[in-house]
């Protein structure tokens, strides 16, 4: 039989496993108790927290005044095309030759001259006599506006027509116009050049006074030349005190010389019709 003393022992270990127990179901009860009022806590100010750490700036927002874009890819730079060369155009260059006059009659004499002049201009060359074995010189044209009778001289007779150069028998404001082949036998000697007397040049025009050998004014050659058909520059000689007879002397691409005498019974005025009509004459003049 176990003795008093070990009966109390027993008793004391009995009662401190009760305690224990007791004290380990207590804590485990606070510890539950504690962890769900702390889910609770935590569930009502998650969402606060969650949305005030959201607009918090970050801090280099805050110094910046502004949001940091996410960084994106550079752009490309186009790559310049390069503009095409453009391929020089050659400086246009104005055809030198004869006009060409719409509705204009054409005169051709082949290897000696070609013209146009205006529809009811007279037009008369130098004929030949057969019976007098004259030919046709090919030396002589005689162009006259309209009203103007002129006879066909035959080619002996060039030389006395083409001296008299008188303004008395042409109407007013009319033109007569002589062009004569230089080198042909029929032609006659030119009274009007410097051959044929003295000449003076004056330096403030430019222009050449010829005389005769007793002082009269034969013919003032001008400084400045004419060009004839586009192709030819002329002489240009004033034949009249008042500038009513002109002449115009040069030589073609053959070296052939050739010279034109104009008679305007009112003048050169180009705003006489007939006088701007002779101007369309000479520009159309070719001897190709």
């Amino acid at each position: 039989m176990q003795s008093a003393s070990q009966r109390n022992r027993t008793g004391l270990y009995l009662l401190g496993c009760v305690g224990a127990i007791v004290l380990l179901s207590c804590a485990a009860v606070f510890g539950a108790g504690s962890g769900y009022l702390a889910w609770q806590v935590w569930r009502e100010i998650a969402p606060t927290l969650t949305a005030t750490a959201l607009e918090t700036p970050t801090p280099n927002a805050q110094l910046s005044g502004r949001v940091n874009p996410s960084p994106t890819a550079r752009p490309t730079t186009p790559t310049p095309t390069p503009r095409p060369t453009a391929t020089p155009q050659p400086t246009p260059v104005e055809a030198q030759g004869p006009a060409v006059i719409p509705d204009w009659p054409e005169y051709h004499d082949p290897g000696y001259i070609r013209f146009q002049y205006p529809p009811n201009w007279v037009l008369v060359t130098a004929v030949e006599d057969p019976q007098r074995g004259i030919p046709n010189c090919h030396c002589y044209w005689i162009l006259a506006s309209p009203g103007i009778s002129v006879t066909p001289p035959t080619s002996d007779a060039v030389q006395g027509l083409f001296n008299s150069r008188s303004l008395a028998d042409l109407p007013e404001q009319s033109v007569y116009l002589e062009i004569l082949r230089l080198d042909s036998e029929y032609a006659p000697a030119l009274t009007f050049t410097e051959t044929s007397g003295r000449s003076t040049t004056d330096p403030s025009t430019g222009s050449t006074w010829i005389v005769d050998e007793q002082g009269q004014l034969i013919a003032v050659r001008l400084k400045d030349p004419l060009t004839i058909g586009g192709q030819y520059s002329a002489e240009h000689y004033v034949l009249s005190e008042q500038g009513e007879i002109q002449a115009f002397l040069y030589r073609d691409q053959q070296g052939r010389p050739w010279v034109i005498v104009a008679r305007a019974s009112s003048g050169f005025d180009e705003q006489i019709p007939d006088v701007r009509r002779l101007f369309g004459i000479l520009l159309t003049l070719d001897h190709q």
